[in-house]
């Protein structure tokens, strides 16, 4: 027997009946990577994924590596037993696993089989295929329903070319109506704008955009801004500001809103709890006084 080494420390010693693997070498140092003996053993059985599937076993504590040792109590049948076991639950689980995919394809398969637009084309399609050229989905389906084209939801047949080619000829042929949000807010369209201050909202937004137009029509007629697809609500808001003014006219400012008293707001209050209390029996509440 060797006489222990005690200049190597303790935890660098090799331990028995493990073994080591050449690693990576480092300059003139070498990694080793020690080995459990249930681990040598499994590094021969094939192929690698049952090794996989062996190795994950045992870690989450649903296999015992014990079996995969020769011992006093367990022979070298037993070991290949226990792989030839494990060899059998992996293609178990990879059949139920196919049957399980092929399964949830024939459902799906159904469903659409089922469905009434099954083996048509969506609208979705058709405006991309017509690229740059497609409007909006919102407009593509006004112009469809004002053309009172046959469809399902949407969903042309497929196998009709004539009917593809009348969808693409209406939805190229339409022009969508103008926004009439700004017939809300009427001024006289002789107004001259007037802008004073800076762009108050955020740079990069829609709001920044539509205030940045409103103010390069400073010196410009309300009819102008008008024509250049202003938006009404944005000289509304921008007026109320005190961003724009209009030349020459002094408009009467809007009376603001009248607080609630102290005992307005109770009674409200008390009118609110009355409507959300239950009634018994179909009993009207009484009147508070």
């Amino acid at each position: 027997m060797e006489a222990e080494d005690l200049t190597i420390p303790k935890f660098l010693r090799r331990q028995p009946g493990a073994s080591s693997d050449p690693g990576q070498v480092v300059g003139e140092t070498k990694t080793m990577v020690f080995l459990e003996p249930w681990e040598i053993r499994l590094n021969k059985v094939e192929p690698e994924e049952l090794r996989e599937h062996i190795r994950k076993r045992v870690r989450a504590g649903k296999a015992s590596s014990k079996w995969l040792v020769a011992s006093e109590y367990n022979t070298e049948r037993d070991v290949e037993l226990f792989v030839e076991s494990m060899r059998a639950k992996l293609e178990e689980r990879k059949i139920k696993e196919q049957e399980r995919a092929e399964a949830a394809k024939k459902r799906l398969e159904t469903v659409r089989e089922m469905s009434p637009t099954h083996g048509m084309i969506p609208l979705r399609k058709i405006l991309e295929e017509m690229g740059d050229k497609a409007p909006r989905r919102g407009h593509a389906k006004m112009a469809i329903d004002l053309a009172k084209l046959d469809h399902v939801k949407y969903h042309f047949p497929n196998n009709s070319p004539v009917t593809l080619a009348r969808v693409k000829q209406v939805l190229s042929e339409y022009v969508p109506p103008k926004s009439t949000r700004a017939a809300k807010v009427e001024y006289d369209a002789s107004y001259v704008i007037q802008w004073s201050g800076k762009n108050p909202k955020k740079e990069g937004t829609d709001a920044h955009g539509r205030w940045e137009k409103l103010k390069q029509h400073h010196g410009k007629t309300v009819g102008q801004y008008g024509e250049a697809d202003g938006n009404m609500t944005t000289l509304k808001n921008a007026l109320a500001k005190g961003n724009v003014t209009f030349k020459g006219v002094k408009l009467e400012k809007a009376e603001p809103k009248k607080e609630k008293t102290g005992e307005s707001k109770a009674r409200h209050k008390r009118k609110d709890s009355d409507k959300n209390r239950p009634r018994k029996n179909g009993a009207k509440t009484k009147k508070r006084r």
